[in-house]
């Protein structure tokens, strides 16, 4: 005996014989992008003040920036702290450690070249 009740079928609001819609190759790509823009670790604001205490600090005036280019260094740089930090880890397995230490971390570094 069955528990429950037997799921529904959808029912398709397209007329019969109809193909379904494929979308443009770009057209997906943009809709992946746009629809991970909020995924970020780091707070927007933080880091645009982070930015424009840099410009401060080194140029001794502060630069305008475009949201764009802020959100693409944000971008980057969460990528390479992930990966970093995904190398890091992989150090501290080696060791046989569940912790990262600040030694997996310039180990990484000196692995990547840096």
């Amino acid at each position: 005996m069955p528990y429950g009740k037997a799921p529904r079928k959808q029912l398709d609001s397209r007329p019969a014989g109809a193909k379904p819609r494929k979308s443009h190759p770009s057209a997906i790509a943009r809709r992946e992008i746009h629809s991970k823009g909020d995924n970020l670790v780091i707070d927007k604001q933080s880091f645009q003040r982070l930015v424009k205490e840099i410009s401060v600090d080194v140029l001794s005036r502060g630069i305008r920036f475009d949201s764009h280019a802020i959100m693409a260094m944000q971008d980057g740089t969460e990528m390479y702290t992930s990966s970093l930090i995904g190398d890091a880890q992989l150090c501290a397995k080696f060791a046989n450690r569940a912790t990262v230490f600040p030694c997996d971390i310039w180990l990484a570094l000196r692995l990547n070249g840096q």
